[in-house]
């Protein structure tokens, strides 16, 4: 008999919510599962860690594993959610008792609906965002975001959501800074998606400055190189021929002296010119 012993997995459970995982194994199984089958995230595709992680850090701020892996991005190491994904993480803890948001124009509450063109909106319009704690008596301080903040960060303007939708960056940015500032319990760390793909990414991910040295060479079309061409390559390189070299002739005859005599002649001047040793008188 083999001595192999043969450990039969136990089912996941079920509960009221789904699947119900308590174990690290469970959570592999899980992740294994999803990563391979049609209803993934491409982010996780054939990425059975990453997806674990994801649930993992999600089951921190209470999301179960497919709302952690259809909420949940690593960008520039750090875990970051959609703003309606974090919302609902702040309101899922119980802890909200009302926020508020709105649009001021130099100081007075206004609709903003009225700035449908980009090119129309004045410096001086700042996205509010306020809200209550229940567990405080007081409201949280008033956080504002304006237009002018988001030119001091290089954002107005910028390519992407920021020219198409630049109110809603506007709210999505002041409501980021108002939830870290006041619900840092429930959020754990999980940083807001825009917030964060805004930033560069040597500002984000200091490592890369060491690790991407020099830039990443640029895509060429290259003409395909010939078999000759390669053969040719291979060869090793030859110095340059000399041009032909004009016999010499005889002033008198006109006849063409060899090359030996020339060689001859000055093999005797160079022997003429060697020093000859005498022998030592005895």
């Amino acid at each position: 008999m083999s001595d192999t012993q043969i450990t039969k997995r136990q089912p996941m459970e079920l509960d009221e919510k789904g699947l119900a995982l308590k174990t690290q194994d469970d959570l592999w199984r899980f992740a294994e599962y999803i990563v391979s089958s049609g209803l993934c995230p491409k982010a996780y595709a054939n990425k059975p860690k990453d997806a674990l992680i994801a649930m993992v850090a999600g089951r921190g701020v209470g999301l179960n594993p497919l709302q952690a892996l259809r909420g949940i991005a690593v960008i520039g190491g750090k875990p970051s959610m959609y703003g309606e994904d974090r919302t609902a993480v702040c309101l899922s803890r119980g802890q909200v008792e009302w926020t508020r948001e709105w649009f001021e124009l130099d100081g007075v509450p206004i609709t903003p609906e009225q700035y449908a063109n980009m090119a129309t909106i004045p410096d001086g319009l700042v996205a509010c965002w306020e809200s209550k704690r229940k567990d405080q008596t007081a409201p949280t301080s008033t956080v504002r975001f304006g237009v002018r903040d988001a030119k001091r960060a290089n954002l107005w303007g910028k390519s992407g959501p920021w020219q198409q939708y630049p109110l809603r960056m506007l709210q999505m940015r002041a409501r980021a800074y108002g939830e870290r500032d006041n619900y840092a319990d429930a959020l754990a760390g999980i940083e807001q998606r825009e917030e964060i793909e805004d930033i560069p990414r040597r500002e984000r991910d200091p490592l890369e400055d060491v690790l991407d040295l020099e830039p990443e060479a640029e895509d060429v079309e290259h003409e395909p190189v010939t078999e000759r061409e390669q053969q040719d390559a291979l060869k090793p390189e030859t110095p340059a021929e000399l041009p032909a070299r004009e016999p010499e002739r005889d002033p008198e005859t006109g006849e063409e002296i060899p090359d030996w005599v020339g060689r001859g002649q000055e093999e005797g001047a160079d022997a003429a010119k060697e020093p000859v040793e005498l022998p030592d008188p005895e």
